[in-house]
């Protein structure tokens, strides 16, 4: 029999009331530990709660119990993904196929730990699998045409996207993933009218933790007040958006710019606001001043209607405080003195390896080496990686390459190293934004398929002007960039 505490935790469960519908759904677990599909239910709201460990122990409690239940082995698997466990919860995945292998949402899911796992021809093929059996998934349909958007398949990834939001939309649903997805194709193609309206759904994603959603942004009129401004995404974000702030602030009467931890030293000295207030090591906003209009500082480019011709490009805007730029220039200057005659290349060779897209962006030490010369002094500018023989031989052995980035508190000292060099030469991560914004050479080096924000085939950028581009040929390329690089710097500093 099935108790009142289940069905009221169910009750509450569809409402998306997962906290009561969690403790309602224990109660009847503590009245019949056995049954498995309130075990199950359990995990659905632990896990809506983001209270992934949890959630594991509830699937594999009903999963003890009921081994056959493959839906609980597929939302195991999802909870094992969020706390990084991509073996595990690929081993659960392939355990529900064989219970089950016409469950199309299996295949979705086991595509989805398989990019994770930097598996993307066999992702490609469980999306396909999925959309076989149910040819108006949604979900898997989306998800092909990310993977296709990253193999810069481009047309093919915009047919994806288009059908996704439209199934979803015959559902009475709006798939703001798939509009996000949309929008950073078209703003990768250079159609920003269209693009940056879409680019708010990123808003209504996960990531943002429901907050931003509810959030009532800015509409561009003038403010008899304060305009607060909150950072988002990444630091290399920050740094591109940031030129925003100058136009933002003929609107208001005060504006605030709320940043990243690590960030106020280095804006402050650019004196792009009026104040701006740092957030804590965790991360979490911090609550915006009574009364203010509030608006995330990548929507200015839509409020203000930004296209290509009308971006402000001016540099450099961003600026280094001034008793860092003093101390980096006099340790530099010890390091590698100007009457040497030799030219400072900074160096940044990769970035966040947790997230797959980051890892295709990445490359390695080793590929610079083909760029040693005798006129170069080469800095490496990069953090939390160290060197070593084994990854950068012919370097270290020439005594080539000088760390630096062991030594940065944070990014004013970063800005402050970037401002003593000649060149910086970066893939694409936060220093290439850096650079940019401070008005140096840099030449970014990019994936076959780049962010949105390089657009397709240019070799320059129009929101740097001191910026060059070098891109792969052909997915994970990586050597015909720097042969390429390797030519620009005999021909720049013969």
């Amino acid at each position: 029999m099935i108790s009142s505490s289940y069905s009221r935790g169910l009750a509450l469960q569809k409402l998306g009331r997962h906290e009561e519908a969690a403790l309602a759904i224990q109660d009847a677990i503590n009245t019949a530990p056995g049954f498995a599909p309130a075990l199950f239910h359990l995990g659905i709201s632990l896990f809506e709660l983001g209270l992934y460990t949890d959630a594991v122990a509830a699937y594999e409690a009903a999963v003890d119990v009921e081994p056959a239940m493959f839906e609980a082995r597929n939302n195991l698997g999802m909870a094992l993904q969020k706390l990084g466990k991509y073996q595990s919860a690929l081993e659960s995945y392939e355990r529900a196929l064989e219970i089950n292998p016409g469950f199309a949402p299996l295949y979705n899911s086991r595509g989805n730990c398989l990019v994770l796992l930097d598996r993307a021809s066999d992702a490609l093929a469980d999306f396909e699998r999925a959309i076989t059996i149910n040819p108006d998934y949604a979900d898997a349909i989306n998800n092909r045409a990310i993977l296709l958007h990253r193999s810069n398949r481009l047309d093919e990834a915009a047919v994806g996207y288009d059908r996704a939001i439209a199934l979803a939309a015959a559902h009475g649903v709006d798939f703001a993933a798939a509009r996000f997805n949309r929008s950073l194709l078209r703003l990768l193609r250079g159609d920003f009218a269209t693009g940056w309206a879409e680019y708010d759904y990123r808003l209504h994603l996960d990531g943002y933790h429901g907050a931003a959603r509810h959030v009532q942004q800015w509409d561009g009129q003038p403010v008899d007040g304060v305009l607060f401004v909150r950072a988002e995404q990444g630091y290399g974000d920050t740094f591109q958006f940031v030129r925003y702030l100058s136009l933002a602030r003929e609107h208001c009467t005060r504006l605030v710019f709320e940043c990243q931890y690590g960030l106020a030293g280095l804006l402050e000295a650019s004196g792009l606001c009026d104040e701006i207030v740092e957030r804590p090591e965790s991360g979490a906003h911090l609550p915006a001043p009574d009364g203010a209009a509030i608006i995330y500082v990548q929507s200015l480019p839509r409020v203000f209607q930004t296209t290509e011709s009308t971006i402000s490009n001016r540099v450099p805007y961003l600026r280094a405080p001034e008793y860092r730029r003093v101390k980096w220039a006099e340790v530099i200057e010890s390091m590698e003195p100007r009457e040497r005659g030799r030219r400072r290349v900074g160096i940044v060779w990769r970035g966040n390896q947790t997230e797959p897209v980051s890892r295709l962006r990445s490359c390695e030490l080793s590929d610079f080496a083909v760029l040693a010369a005798p006129d170069i002094a080469f800095f490496s500018l990069q953090v939390g990686v160290g060197l070593s023989r084994s990854t950068a031989p012919r370097f270290q052995e020439a005594q080539m390459v000088t760390r630096l980035g062991d030594d940065f508190a944070d990014f004013a000292d970063t800005a402050a190293a970037i401002e003593q060099m000649d060149l910086v030469i970066t893939i694409d991560t936060s220093v290439a934004h850096l650079a940019g914004a401070l008005g140096k050479p840099v030449w970014t080096l990019l994936p076959w398929c780049p962010d949105w924000r390089w657009m397709e085939y240019r070799i320059d950028s129009p929101w740097y002007p001191t910026m060059r581009l070098f891109r792969q040929p052909g997915l994970g390329q990586w050597e015909p960039v720097f042969e390429n690089v390797k030519n620009a710097l005999t021909a720049e500093f013969p």
